[in-house]
């Protein structure tokens, strides 16, 4: 008892499930045997150094392949570090928003942009990028037209020291312009 009161629960209901799996085992195969009819094969011995023993070893490999696989794959630096840069309810209807970032230790950025509100807005956001490091010399990159369908996209390799984003009614005539508009950044470090 004194073994039991040591053990978590998460220990004790693996205990249980073992026991519970071995008496299982052993009532199949003693009203198998009462019918006259042995499905387990002559002898365990034999079973064990036959199939017993392939099925042991196809295990092992399979457990060798997935482990070797997760290995590798969470040292994936598509994984490693990324992280996420939320600009959420921006209101560009009144007047444009200007939001930058600082992304000179970074060699990806992946921007995605949606309207949230209303449900027939459209908004414009611009990306402008520093040329060569120079704060001066900034330059528009891309034009995005966000609609609240689906999420507009935007990639780029080593971007560079900062991207300006400036978001804005749409610039087609008669277009809603959005009340809400949603924008995430992912970026990956170098």
């Amino acid at each position: 008892m004194r073994v039991l009161s040591t053990l978590g629960a998460r220990q004790l209901l693996i205990v249980l499930l073992l026991l519970g799996i071995a008496v299982a085992i052993y009532l199949i195969r003693k009203s198998v045997r009462k019918l006259g009819k042995d499905l387990l094969g002559s002898t365990w011995g034999a079973y064990l150094k036959g199939q017993g023993l392939l099925l042991f070893m196809i295990m092992v490999a399979g457990a060798a392949l997935a482990g070797g696989a997760a290995y590798v794959g969470n040292t994936s630096t598509a994984i490693r570090g990324v992280e996420l840069k939320e600009f959420n309810k921006i209101d560009p209807s009144d007047h444009p928003v200007f939001e930058e970032i600082d992304v000179e230790q970074y060699s990806h950025v992946t921007l995605l942009a949606r309207t949230a509100a209303p449900e027939n807005g459209s908004a414009t956001v611009a990306i402008f990028s520093d040329k060569n490091g120079v704060s001066a010399g900034r330059y528009e990159v891309k034009r995005l037209d966000c609609v609240s369908n689906s999420w507009s996209r935007w990639d780029q390799e080593y971007p560079g020291k900062h991207l300006n984003l400036v978001i804005s009614a749409p610039s087609e005539a008669g277009a809603a312009p959005a009340t809400e508009v949603e924008i995430r950044v992912y970026v990956s470090p170098r």
